[in-house]
């Protein structure tokens, strides 16, 4: 099977930053979502559905936790969220410079109810993240071309990531966003 590591690159004038950018994030994903092979859009559907009700919890737990450092306050942050098919979890990870928050949305009656988010350094977080983020500016490295599962949180089928890297900066808004399996 093909794993498409097509980019989406949007840019857009910068509006008001309420969400985080979230809804520009969101735009991006489904666009990204819309031009990737009807045969591999089940694997990532889940994340574009619950991406609208657990990213702004994310980020209202975010700024529980370290309320004068919210990534909405940054120039660039990125995203990386996987979906175990089997299980239905979301596993998510925001990120800028070096203050990582990493959470899970375990399945529930409503998305984002079975949420929790922890703050992280670099080498407190798993092999496998620390793997994807130290090459996450080299979206053309194997990681991203990847087709076999491994990791923690796969064990019979591949977790499937998007990725999402937002930047602005002189009232411009860029987002990039790319799938690929871990």
């Amino acid at each position: 099977m093909i794993i498409y590591s097509l980019i989406i690159f949007s840019i857009v004038k910068a509006q008001k930053n309420d969400d985080c950018y979230l809804s520009v994030v969101l735009k991006d994903q489904k666009g990204y979502f819309e031009t990737s092979a009807k045969k591999d859009r089940a694997n990532y559907i889940s994340l574009i559905k619950l991406a609208p009700w657990v990213r702004p919890k994310v980020i209202d737990e975010i700024k529980k936790i370290a309320p004068a450092t919210t990534i909405c306050n940054y120039s660039q942050f990125n995203i990386l969220e996987g979906y175990d098919l089997p299980d239905g979890y979301i596993f998510g990870l925001i990120w800028v410079d070096s203050l990582f928050f990493e959470y899970t949305n375990a399945p529930a009656v409503k998305a984002g109810s079975n949420l929790s988010v922890s703050k992280k350094t670099f080498s407190s977080l798993q092999q496998e993240e620390r793997d994807i983020v130290s090459k996450f500016s080299i979206w053309d490295d194997s990681i991203f071309r990847s087709k076999l599962p491994r990791g923690k949180h796969v064990v019979f089928s591949p977790l499937f990531y998007l990725a999402t890297k937002v930047s602005h900066e002189n009232n411009t808004l860029k987002v990039r966003t790319i799938a690929f399996r871990y």
